[in-house]
């Protein structure tokens, strides 16, 4: 009897569905999320340093609008 359960056992996990592109693409997707995390907080972090270094927001708003026209 022992020996029928073990059987079973290994037909049961021999069954089970694997897509191995799903696994791929479930991975890329993360990657894709970390990179824009991290792109996203820089940003951010950016943005908050500028605005230290002009002395306000109001200024760094000026400065960027200056920098991006000319």
């Amino acid at each position: 009897m022992e020996n029928k359960t073990n059987m079973d056992r290994c037909i049961a996990i021999s069954r089970e569905p694997s897509n191995p592109s799903m696994e791929i693409s479930n991975t890329g997707v993360t990657a894709l999320g970390l990179t824009v995390g991290i792109i996203g907080c820089w940003a951010v972090i950016s943005m908050i340093a500028g605005s230290i270094h002009s002395g306000g927001l109001l200024d760094f708003m000026l400065n960027l609008f200056t920098a991006i026209n000319g």
